[in-house]
C-alpha cells in the first residue's frame, strides 16, 4: 500500500526498437485497463477509447521507453527483424524532417546515421539481451503479435502474473483493430506518398512483408552483420544460417 491507502501498482517497461509494435500493445493494454498508456516522453500518451474490459490489471502500469535505465526492474520487450525496423525508423525520422537520405544507394548511409545517433538495432537488443539476464524481461516478437494478438497478450499478461478471461483478450484485440489512429498519425507514413524508385516506396509497397529483402543491398547487409546483428537474427528466428548476409540480393 502506499502512504495514502492506494494500492502499490507493479511498473513493467514496454521496451522496444522504434517502430516495433508498441503502439498497438499500448492500445489493447488502454483498452483493457480503460485508462491512458504512460510513457517516458513528454507527449507520449496512448488514450483510453472505453474500457476497462477487466480490473484484473488495475494495479499494473505500463511504461514506454525505448532505452533501459538502471531502475527498470521488469519489462516487456518487442523484438522485430532489425532490417524491417531500421529501415522503418529511417523512414520515420525522414517524415520528420531530420534527414534527406531516400535513394536506395544511400541506405547503408542512413543505417549508419541511426547507430551514430544510438538507434542501432543490433547495439539496441545487446542492451535488451544483457538486462534478461539479470532481471525478468519477456520477449515477445512483433511478428508474432501481428499474426496472433490474443495470444501475445495472454503471454504479457502471464508475464504479470494475471489473468484475463480469453472471450475479453478477444474483444480488446478486435477492438484494438477498429482503431485508425495511428494510420492517421503524420508520422506513420500511410499518408505519406514517396518518391517513384525510393526507400519508402518500396517499404509502402510491401508493409505487410519482409520490405527489407527489397532494399538492403551487399553493402546495407554486410553493415548489419559487422554491426552485430546476425547473432540476434538467428536467436529470434529471422535467420537459419549466419551466411545470409552473403546472398546475392540481386
Amino acid at each position: 500500500m502506499t502512504p495514502d491507502g492506494a494500492p502499490q501498482r507493479t511498473v513493467v517497461h514496454l521496451i522496444s526498437y522504434p517502430r516495433s509494435g508498441s503502439t498497438f500493445t499500448r492500445t489493447c493494454f488502454a483498452l483493457l485497463q480503460g485508462s491512458p498508456q504512460l510513457s517516458e516522453y513528454q507527449g507520449d500518451i496512448v488514450t483510453a477509447e472505453g474500457g476497462p474490459l477487466t480490473d484484473s490489471l488495475d494495479d499494473i502500469r505500463i511504461v514506454k521507453s525505448h532505452h533501459f535505465r538502471p531502475w527498470h526492474e521488469r519489462a516487456v520487450y518487442l523484438v522485430r527483424d532489425g532490417r524491417n525496423a531500421m529501415v522503418s525508423n529511417l523512414y520515420l525520422r525522414y517524415l520528420s524532417g531530420s534527414h534527406e537520405l531516400k535513394s536506395p544507394s544511400e541506405l547503408t548511409e542512413g543505417l549508419e546515421l541511426l547507430a551514430s545517433e544510438g538507434e542501432s538495432w543490433p547495439a539496441h537488443l545487446n542492451r535488451a539481451v544483457s538486462m534478461a539476464e539479470t532481471k525478468p524481461v519477456c520477449f515477445v516478437r512483433f511478428e508474432d503479435l501481428l499474426s496472433d494478438p490474443a495470444r501475445e497478450l495472454r503471454t504479457m499478461i502471464e508475464f504479470v502474473r494475471r489473468e484475463v478471461p480469453d472471450s475479453v483478450i478477444d474483444q480488446c484485440v478486435e477492438l484494438a483493430h477498429r482503431s485508425r489512429a495511428y494510420f492517421e498519425h503524420p508520422l506513420s507514413g500511410y499518408a505519406h506518398t514517396p518518391s517513384p524508385g525510393s526507400i519508402y516506396e518500396k517499404l509502402q509497397t510491401r508493409r505487410d512483408a519482409d520490405y527489407w529483402d527489397d532494399i538492403f543491398d551487399a553493402s546495407a547487409r554486410r553493415w548489419f552483420h559487422e554491426e552485430g546483428g546476425t547473432p540476434h537474427l538467428l536467436r529470434f528466428g529471422y535467420e537459419s544460417s549466419a551466411d545470409w548476409w552473403k546472398d546475392d540480393p540481386g
